[in-house]
């Protein structure tokens, strides 16, 4: 697998809201994951992903989790209730929201093997492409 936004997309799988267990997953990555994967889609097809919780950590024994969010906005309001709020630029209205969205050395670790999952597993990709039984 080379695509990093597959992983993350892969990860989000895990904690949808549309039921109990999706629920705890929501949970658990915001009380334990060190990097938050926020993925939203501005058109409906097209994945968008940015990097709300765990910016600046490095290192391979990071616990990563990705939620959904209807937009951006949403995504950045969940992070500034559990403590990773982003601050506003001098203007007093603009979030000051830090570029880029995914810093590379973040997408290098998820690109690695193996990658903890919040809950501290190691996170099984499966390659869009596998083919079962093969």
């Amino acid at each position: 697998m080379k695509n990093w936004k597959e992983r993350a997309l892969q990860m989000e799988a895990y904690v949808r809201q549309d039921d109990q267990e999706g629920r705890n997953g929501t949970h658990g990555v915001l009380e334990r994951a060190d990097v938050v994967w926020a993925v939203w889609s501005d058109d409906g097809e097209t994945p968008v992903v940015r990097v709300i919780r765990g910016r600046d950590l490095d290192g391979p024994d990071l616990k990563h989790g990705a939620l959904q969010f209807q937009n951006e906005l949403g995504a950045l309001e969940t992070a500034a209730l559990h403590g990773d709020e982003i601050g506003l630029r001098k203007d007093g209205r603009t979030l000051d929201l830090p570029k880029p969205a995914v810093p590379r050395h973040l997408i290098s670790l998820l690109m690695l093997d193996p990658v903890l999952f919040y809950d501290g597993t190691e996170m099984e990709f499966v390659c869009p492409f596998e083919v079962e039984g093969a």
